[in-house]
C-alpha cells in the first residue's frame, strides 16, 4: 500500500491505526 491508500483506510476506519 502507499500512503494515499493508508490515509483513505484511516479516514474510513479511524479506530484502526
Amino acid at each position: 500500500m502507499n500512503s494515499y491508500e493508508l490515509n483513505m483506510i484511516n479516514a474510513k476506519y479511524p479506530a484502526v491505526n
